[in-house]
């Protein structure tokens, strides 16, 4: 049996429906992959069709079958009540069909040098077993989990996903008192060049603190697993969110050893941080059902609300589309109102513009298309606590 079929097939919680295909005469001519998923946003859980493995028989394209697959995408995930679906891949291609760009991959780089010229860590290093999943399910919680776009993570998922990789590119790093306090993700072997992350040697780190850090990385670059070609490995690439506590540690601890080559101080690094962006080209999501994502998102936007301390009360309506709905705030409190309203305060946005505020992909201020008045400064302070910018971030162990 097919590696990637045995994988999906064995996955927890698989329907035989979730495997889809177009055909012409009972004929063959392609298919894709819909996964049922919980998106994390915040203390929100939005369940969300995920797509992958969209493919077309080489005979049968430009003939339809792709956006045949596609209607039927957004026909299942409505019969369903999805809020979202969720996607990446084909550049230029899935905008046709209301996706628009929710998240750019980045990495960081750091000096091969410098990493090896930390103090040694009192932790050790070791690959992981099956025996560590409820603690690499933990640290992934704790630490990959509070970001939009990562995903719930049953132990029947995480062993899944353990069983289905090389566990010899899964380290953990462990106190003296053999307590696992973080894992290191090697990514597959990918020569440099213009591939999907190409380069990037580890696809995810998640530690408890600086010491286990410091070991996995001490660990990766004594390994020898970095790429063989000299100039291009004194460089580390790793995929690790740019907010994590463990780009402060590595800028408080890397220290370049030679710096008799800068000539201008100013632009040496030990770290540095590459955004890959291109329009309509990465991940991408579409809005589904409004009135399931808005009562999925209720939670979050109360706990937003309440832990903001802001005082404002009043009715806030947001028009998508063809629907709407209607939050109503007094004091601490905030509610979804059961029917919209048309108030004083309705914001008109494209449902494009409403998914990129809520994977926080840019300033939910910037999309409003206003109407007979402009946002006042309250307005603005209440919106952006509502629809905060930079807490995405999709963990490569959650890509499919």
């Amino acid at each position: 049996m097919d590696r990637l079929l045995r994988k999906l097939i064995s996955l927890p919680g698989y329907r035989k429906e979730q495997v889809r295909s177009a055909y012409h005469n009972d004929e063959h001519l392609g298919g894709y992959r819909i996964y049922e998923r919980l998106l994390r946003v915040g203390t929100a859980r939005l369940a969300t069709g995920c797509i992958g493995g969209v493919y077309t028989r080489a005979e049968a394209r430009n003939q339809g079958v792709a956006t045949a697959l596609m209607h039927d995408a957004i026909a299942y995930a409505q019969a369903h009540e999805y809020p979202l679906l969720l996607l990446d891949g084909i550049p230029k291609f899935y905008h046709r069909y209301g996706y628009c760009d929710v998240y750019d991959l980045s990495t960081l780089e750091f000096d091969r040098q410098a990493i090896l010229a930390l103090a040694e860590s009192p932790y050790s290093v070791r690959q992981a077993t099956l025996e560590d999943a409820t603690s690499l399910l933990t640290l992934y919680e704790r630490h990959l989990g509070i970001y939009t776009g990562s995903f719930e993570r049953s132990i029947e998922q995480q062993i899944h996903w353990m069983q289905h990789i090389k566990l010899e590119h899964l380290l953990v790093a462990t106190d003296p008192a053999d307590q696992v306090r973080g894992y290191l993700f090697l990514a597959a072997t990918q020569a440099r060049g213009p591939f999907f992350l190409a380069g990037t040697q580890v696809w995810e780190l998640a530690v408890d603190d600086w010491p286990a850090a410091a070991a996995l990385l001490q660990y990766h670059v004594r390994s020898g697993k970095e790429e063989s070609d000299q100039t291009a490995s004194e460089i580390i690439r790793y995929s690790i969110p740019p907010t994590s506590p463990v780009v402060q540690w590595l800028g408080e601890n890397l220290e370049v050893i030679d710096i008799s080559t800068w000539d201008m101080p100013v632009f040496g690094w030990a770290m540095r941080e590459q955004t890959f962006r291109h329009q309509n080209a990465g991940w991408m999501a579409r809005l589904v059902n409004l009135s399931a994502l808005a009562r999925a998102m209720l939670p979050e936007w109360q706990a937003r609300w309440q832990q903001s301390l802001a005082h404002w009360s009043g009715d806030i309506s947001l028009l998508i589309g063809d629907e709407a709905f209607t939050l109503h705030i007094v004091g601490e409190d905030l509610q979804l109102l059961n029917e919209p309203g048309n108030t004083e305060h309705t914001f008109i946005l494209t449902p494009q513009a409403f998914t990129q505020a809520i994977f926080g992909y840019c300033p939910i201020t910037r999309a409003i298309q206003l109407r007979e008045h402009q946002l006042t400064s309250d307005l603005v302070t209440v919106l952006t606590i509502l629809f905060p910018t930079g807490r995405t971030w999709i963990p490569t162990s959650d890509w499919f």
